[in-house]
């Protein structure tokens, strides 16, 4: 495996850039004919590789394949993401490739993998045919031709004829013989057992491969390096866990700084431990209690609530701006102000969305765009950032219509947001498979969108009939109440009177209190638990924001008697069905406080004699 000496004109942090150095060194002395790596003149986080020498069996036997690997600043306790630049008919280009030692599955990353482990199993997933996000179906014939195709392709880069100047566009036999190596076995170059091929997602939790630690002459304590920095610095190395061999002394810092790098993506509250022998550490740690989840958890259930007040406000005040009531005396200034608040606002919502997705995009080259990338070292938590944005742009488009619809927006001030989407969703399509085959489903898509929800919903029922029974229909699932928070508010908009209201209200009100008792004292009727009971929630919020939004004219009590009534009532509604909703989920609530207090937990590692000690015996697979 070729290497070069970096130029980094970036500042990175100081573990990564030590890490990296060694790397380096350790992939000069390598020799792999199929793979030649060099770091980036101008961003020694983004090192550039070439696969090459293909099986003669494949059809990738005469390509010659460019892409890069970004590491991130807190390399290596996060992991790399891998982009292809050349075109190969197995993978997408200029997409973040989701394997299982990418940055799609953090938790299942592992720092004893280095850059030489990541490619070998890059390499070994390219020949097979597996599927994952950011993989192509293609044909052999088509692979064959991007083959032949992507010495041209190459030579064509100018980043890829900067750094890899030996590989200029052979003459079809020259590319035939440079392609006739045979391909070294992977047991000969990997140094840690590397991550299987049948391990890249497809899109479900990828586990992380346990590399078994195998008896090996004891290095030299000059020798000795800790296997997570690559260094042997002044800090002592300690004997953790049960490894042997290289990998048995690491610094306690490293361990430390791993295990708070590796909580951010914890999926539950498992106790630290070893991540090649998978042996628990032993040491002390101090998490947070439940007064600090309680002011994280309403912090961001705030956040969201003003979120969503702002996009109303803006909303409101651009419908009125823009409308045709002659009862509302708005000067121009004020006018023209709004719609430019509101133009700013769609715009920035609009580029986030068109630099951030889709999910596999990677950062922007420009410096201005980058800002509004989209970035997190957590997939889901960037899954849901995106999520919350996609939801507002389509709500508030969703308003826009039926504004339009109903004649209270005039349609020139419906088209810009509308022509905008349309083009996000144009670059979504274009983005995945320019055709205009592609584009013409997306329009049908977004026309037919309600039928085919329809469809869709019947389907998922006709394939899981007993859980959708659950969720949808029976007594003790969350089904009827979600029924039940509907019926409140058409009730609400249909009726002058709330008394119907307030009778349906009172019912199920009882009904829940009852519940409610049911689960703290008998616990003998068997509720449906399950992630759904969030609906018939968000359902009561919507419920009660309209019932108070309404107007009664008759019924119990009038004027701001009326309005007290309902609102006394909405409110004990909604903190019944809170309670309820809680009281059933209870053991899912308390999972997600433990994981959450493993996330923002602080480990630290014991440094006692014991720990400094090797065991006797080597890790027996």
């Amino acid at each position: 495996m070729a290497a070069t000496d970096p130029a980094s004109s970036d500042v990175v942090s100081s573990a990564a850039t030590r890490r990296l150095h060694a790397e380096l060194r350790g992939l000069q002395s390598s020799k792999n004919p199929q793979i030649t790596v060099r770091p980036s003149d101008g961003n020694f986080l983004e090192w550039h590789f070439v696969l090459y020498g293909l099986p003669s069996d494949t059809p990738y036997h005469h390509g010659c394949y460019h892409g890069k690997i970004v590491f991130p600043p807190m390399y290596p306790n996060q992991p790399p993401s891998i982009i292809m630049i050349t075109p190969s008919g197995r993978f997408e280009t200029h997409t973040r490739l989701c394997l299982s030692m990418t940055d799609w599955h953090p938790e299942s990353w592992n720092p004893a993998w280095k850059v030489e482990t990541i490619l070998v199993g890059l390499l070994s997933f390219f020949l097979t045919d597996e599927k994952g996000y950011g993989s192509l179906q293609c044909s052999e014939t088509q692979r064959r031709m991007f083959a032949q195709q992507s010495w041209s392709t190459n030579a064509a880069t100018k980043e890829f004829k900067d750094l890899f100047p030996e590989f200029g566009a052979p003459q079809p036999d020259q590319a035939a013989s440079s392609a006739d190596t045979e391909p070294q076995s992977a047991a000969s170059v990997v140094q840690d057992e590397p991550p299987a091929a049948d391990q890249a997602s497809s899109g479900a939790e990828a586990e992380a491969p346990i590399a078994v630690s195998v008896a090996e002459p004891e290095p030299s304590v000059e020798d000795m390096q800790c296997w997570i920095c690559l260094q042997n610095t002044q800090e002592p190395l300690i004997h953790p866990c049960a490894c042997r061999g290289s990998m048995s002394g690491v610094h306690r810092s490293c361990v430390e700084e791993w295990i708070r790098s590796r909580r951010i993506h914890a999926r539950n509250d498992a106790h630290p431990r070893c991540s090649v022998c998978h042996q628990e550490y032993v040491g002390s740690e101090t998490r947070p209690g439940v007064c600090h989840f309680v002011r994280y958890t309403c912090f961001e259930s705030v956040s969201r609530i003003l979120r969503w007040l702002l996009l109303v406000i803006v909303l409101c005040c651009y419908q009125a701006a823009a409308g045709t009531d002659k009862d509302l005396h708005i000067s121009m200034t004020t006018r023209v102000v709004v719609i430019a608040v509101f133009a700013v606002v769609s715009v920035h919502k609009v580029v986030i969305l068109m630099v951030s997705l889709p999910p596999g995009q990677p950062p922007p080259e420009h410096r201005l765009l980058r800002r509004f990338y989209i970035d997190d070292t957590d997939p889901t938590r960037r899954l849901t950032k995106l999520s919350l944005h996609i939801s507002e742009v389509t709500t508030s488009i969703a308003v826009m219509a039926m504004w339009t619809a109903t004649k209270a927006l005039p349609i020139a001030y419906f088209l810009p947001p509308a022509t905008a989407c349309f083009l996000l969703i144009a670059k979504l399509c274009l983005s995945r498979s320019p055709t205009c085959c592609c584009l013409v489903k997306v329009v049908a898509f977004v026309l037919f969108s309600p039928i085919l929800l329809l469809v869709g919903l019947v389907k998922l029922i006709r394939n899981y009939p007993r859980q959708s029974f659950d969720v949808l229909i029976h007594p003790l699932g969350p089904g009827p109440h979600s029924g039940v928070a509907i019926a409140a508010g058409t009730i609400a908009l249909a009726c002058d009177s709330n008394l119907p209201l307030l009778v349906l209200l009172g019912v199920h009100a009882s009904f829940l209190s009852a519940a409610c008792v049911e689960r703290l004292l008998v616990r003998r009727v068997n509720w449906k638990a399950c992630r759904f009971w969030v609906l018939p929630l968000q359902l009561t919020v919507l419920s009660c924001y309209t019932c108070n939004l309404c107007v009664f004219p008759a019924g119990i009590g009038n004027g701001e008697q009326s309005t007290f009534i309902v609102l006394g009532s909405t409110s004990a509604w909604l903190l019944l069905i809170l309670a309820f909703t809680v009281s059933i989920n209870w053991e899912a609530c308390v999972r997600v406080f433990r994981t959450w207090q493993n996330q923002h937990g602080v480990f630290t590692l014991h440094s006692s004699n014991e720990l400094s000690e090797a065991p006797n015996e080597p890790l027996q697979p």
